[in-house]
């Protein structure tokens, strides 16, 4: 029985691990980041998750967020999209159009 768990255990969590782009990416996870502390700090909902899409134009070595999408509880979520404005600029070391991210809160 231990196996099994272990093994269950082995399989599922390197999906867990790499379920947004803040891992391998320097402006996702600067992002996170100030989401994060964005949540700890000024969220007063209910617990929930929410997967963020953000969109981003490049220009000169920045990008700019062009759209936020978002999926889950509708109030965490509503928070997080206003915590993203449009037009915001990051500078990156590669380009990327999407990246994903993951937020829970309890």
């Amino acid at each position: 029985m231990f196996r099994m768990i272990m093994l269950c255990a082995f399989i599922s969590l390197p999906f867990k691990l790499a379920a947004d782009d803040a891992d391998g990416n320097r402006v996702a996870a600067y992002i996170k980041e100030r989401l994060i502390s964005d949540i700890r700090y000024e969220y007063d909902g209910n617990g929930g998750f929410c997967n963020v899409m953000v969109k981003m134009n490049h220009k000169n070595g920045y990008a700019i967020i062009e759209k936020v999408s978002t999926t889950g509880n509708s109030e965490l979520c509503q928070f997080l999209k206003g915590q993203l404005v449009k037009g915001s600029r990051y500078r990156y070391d590669y380009p990327e159009n999407l990246i994903q991210l993951d937020f829970e809160h309890f």
